[in-house]
């Protein structure tokens, strides 16, 4: 009998989603085989025009195929995990995605997270966090956490 395949949550960068992060990734997702299942996840917040406008300079900077290709296809829709203030010192929506990401991993196990640019600090956060769990319970807004 064979051993299933280790889950790892992958959380996509600012401006992306889980399905673009899913098929700039392919080359991994085809390393990894059976062996690892990748769970591509998209965050909470949903990015206008104006949030995006903020953030980038130019099209090619979000990369114009990709905000384009969002109005057909909503899975395509440019997400984050928070949003950034103009001064880059706030992180405003944290809590709703740290609360997405509790009830994630109360339901189900992983052996690992993967993020990549704001995804990867969306990682690190969730890693202090569960590792914290171990001691105490967290509270996040009026929320408890614990993943467990």
């Amino acid at each position: 009998m064979s051993k299933p395949a280790s889950k790892v949550l992958v959380l996509h960068g600012y401006a992306q989603s889980g399905t673009i992060l899913s098929k700039r990734m392919g080359a991994v997702r085809k390393a990894c085989g059976k062996d690892v299942d990748l769970v591509f996840l998209d965050g909470p917040h949903v990015l206008s025009p104006v949030d995006l406008a903020e953030t980038f300079n130019t099209t090619e900077e979000l990369g114009a195929a990709d905000a384009s290709a969002s109005d057909v296809d909503p899975a395509l829709k440019p997400r984050g995990w928070w949003h950034p203030d103009p001064e880059r010192k706030k992180t405003k929506g944290i809590e709703a995605s740290l609360i997405m990401l509790r009830d994630i991993l109360a339901k189900d196990h992983y052996e690992g997270v993967f993020g990549f640019s704001q995804g990867a600090s969306m990682a690190a956060v969730l890693a202090a966090l569960v590792r914290t769990t171990i001691r105490q319970q967290i509270h996040i807004s009026d929320h408890a956490w614990d993943p467990r």
